[in-house]
């Protein structure tokens, strides 16, 4: 009887092995992994074991938060990381709101205005700056300053302050902004300086300077900047007074009655820096609008149009560049997720966040702005770009720069210079609320009349007058 029980000892010593790596390899599948859909849980059971049996009662399908992030438009860079976002997070998602079917054109302005009585009625958690005004966005830098990878300090000053509320709080924020200022001709710049309405509108009628026919923008462009840039010297909020008639707004109105003179079609970079080049050469245009969205743009003109700085954009005091910043995002009160809103804007602050192509724009880090400086500043000279002297289009070649010119690729001491100081001297343009929506309206409406009919600038400066004091007179 020994023997027998000793036998089946063994045996089941044996098997012990065998049963183990049984339970190992169907134990393990066998258990339901709850991130599987229905139908790929039932692929892989159909393929190892030749049965499908999982039903959809059996399946715990993962729950997700949603947040909202309402916007006009949304730029790539914003798309990108919200994609990016919903694809690490597992418990939150990020819904994009657009807001693009409240607007209408103005039939009185000509201009495309927000109905912002029915955006404002939607719930949303994170709010794209252009709408900021209407949904009561939280201060953003009670987050920075308790967040430990971020600080005030690592981004521009001036940069964050055009972000600022009028109480002082940080509403939004951007990965990136781009300066709006104009170029001219350094000698041109030379004679005018400082870049005054006053001084413009002299130069547009100096004798000595027949060739400037126009003053290259559009009037609605003058008007809005010296609205948006000289509010305070035409607008005195504090002591309820108007100040429309003077020779500094009379002066507005006169350079917007110089005809636009722009009949080029913005077809590609070398299409419009040929428009440009054949323009100032000829002296047909003053000055031209200017945007820098990369480190390099200013550069680039300067090499192709030669002898062409930035002026800024003219004011009662001098030309200024003004800080845009588009695509800045701020979390509303309302939300009853501000912290994990703040989890997904944070990722734009970092210094390890990976822009690529998604960048439009110059960083709002002062480390990754010089981090770029010093990539252009040693990059190698064989990187340059040449641009041919003809443009070919189909069936002919078009003349386009007199010479060919290549631009090296490595900056210079005085180029990277150039661009810290226009970076660090912009200015933030004021934003319209309340009383000065319509006061805004007022001098759209007025000069209106005065493009397209014979009333002088005298006396449409006085009916602006008139009007805006009766209004703050009312308000």
């Amino acid at each position: 009887m020994g023997k027998y029980i000793k036998a089946v000892f063994l045996l089941l010593l044996a098997a012990a092995p065998i049963a183990l790596v049984l339970i190992l390899i169907f134990g393990e599948d066998s258990q339901y992994n709850a991130d599987y859909t229905v139908a790929e849980y039932n692929e892989q059971s159909e393929i190892e074991y030749g049965y499908a049996d999982v039903t959809a009662d059996e399946i715990v399908e993962p729950q997700y938060t949603t947040l909202t992030l309402g916007g006009l438009w949304f730029s790539r860079a914003v798309r990108s990381e919200v994609e990016r976002f919903n694809s690490e997070s597992e418990r939150y998602r990020i819904e994009l709101l657009s807001f693009s079917e409240y607007t209408y054109l103005d039939p009185i302005t000509g201009v495309y205005v927000v109905d912002y009585e029915a955006v404002k009625e939607k719930d949303v958690d994170m709010i794209i700056d252009d709408l900021g005004v209407w949904f009561s966005p939280v201060d953003l830098y009670a987050f920075i300053d308790a967040d430990p990878e971020l600080n005030r300090e690592d981004f521009f000053p001036n940069v964050l302050a055009s972000m600022e509320s009028s109480y002082g709080t940080l509403s939004f924020i951007t990965y990136a902004f781009g300066i709006e200022t104009m170029i001219s001709m350094r000698e041109v710049a030379e004679q005018i300086s400082p870049f005054t309405f006053q001084n413009i509108f002299m130069q547009l009628n100096e004798p000595s300077t027949p060739g400037f026919v126009n003053f290259g923008l559009p009037w609605n462009f003058i008007v809005d900047r010296a609205l948006l840039l000289c509010g305070d010297y035409f607008l005195d909020l504090e002591n309820n007074l108007a100040n429309f008639y003077n020779d500094e707004f009379l002066s507005v109105l006169k350079i917007a009655e110089h005809p636009i003179g722009r009949d080029f079609a913005l077809e590609g970079m070398l299409t419009i820096l040929s428009a440009e080049w054949g323009r100032f050469q000829r002296g047909d245009a003053l000055l031209s609008q200017f945007w820098i969205n990369n480190l390099e743009r200013l550069r680039i003109y300067d090499a192709i149009l030669g002898g062409i700085v930035a002026t800024g954009i003219p004011t009662v005091a001098g030309g200024v560049h003004v800080i845009n910043t588009q695509s800045a995002i701020g979390i509303t009160a309302d939300s009853p997720h501000q912290e994990v809103a703040w989890s997904f804007i944070r990722r734009f602050l970092l210094p390890t966040h990976g822009y690529g192509d998604d960048l439009n724009g110059l960083p709002l880090r002062i480390d990754l702005f010089e981090e770029s400086i010093t990539r252009l500043m040693t990059a190698d000279i064989r990187d340059g770009v040449e641009y041919p002297r003809e443009l070919e289009w189909p069936g002919s070649r078009t003349p386009l720069f007199p010479e060919p010119i290549l631009l090296l690729y490595a900056m210079t001491e005085y180029e990277a210079a150039q661009i810290r100081e226009i970076v660090e001297t912009a200015v933030s343009a004021r934003r319209f609320y309340d009383v000065e929506w319509h006061v805004h309206e007022i001098v759209r409406e007025e000069a209106v009349v005065f493009i397209e009919t014979a009333r002088t600038a005298e006396e449409t400066a006085l009916v602006i007058q008139e009007r805006v004091q009766a209004l703050l007179d009312y308000w």
